[in-house]
């Protein structure tokens, strides 16, 4: 099995939520640096994922922490990972990763990516339906298609 992750995942925030600001959280920016990929074997997308660990407060601590993983090499949760397909593939050059929360909808999220010349920008929106609902929709608009 080829491994999913092509190069070390690079943090894009580290937040204490017990004082992170409203700011630091949904509107921030930083830049990363991959590795130059392979000639024969060009990337075409980014991954993004969260880890969070809960280890309760200054005032009431845990008696253990809770780590949760949503990474591709974790046992798959309900918040899987985020892809972003990028329309030319990584040189290997610096990466700006950029992060806001979306005005309209405070659930989901913008998110630009740009390197030299290029910039995309993608809309990270939050669905809470559950599977039942999705299935239903799906077969809904398949009819719909066929009639």
């Amino acid at each position: 099995r080829r491994d999913p992750l092509r190069d070390e995942p690079q943090v894009l925030l580290e937040a204490d939520m017990h004082s992170v600001t409203h700011a630091q959280f949904f509107d921030w920016q930083t830049e990363v640096q991959f590795a130059p990929p392979h000639a024969d074997e060009p990337q075409h997308g980014l991954c993004g994922w969260f880890d969070v660990r809960f280890c309760g407060s200054e005032s009431q601590p845990a008696h253990e922490c809770v780590e949760l993983d949503t990474s591709p090499e974790a046992p798959p949760t309900h918040w899987a990972q985020t892809t972003l397909l990028l329309e030319r593939p990584l040189d290997g050059s610096p990466l700006v990763v950029a992060l806001a929360q979306n005005s309209g909808f405070h659930h989901d999220l913008n998110v630009t990516v740009s390197s030299g010349a290029w910039s995309a920008s993608y809309a990270v929106t939050a669905d809470f339906r559950g599977g039942e609902d999705f299935l239903e929709d799906a077969e809904a608009e398949e009819g719909e298609e066929g009639a």
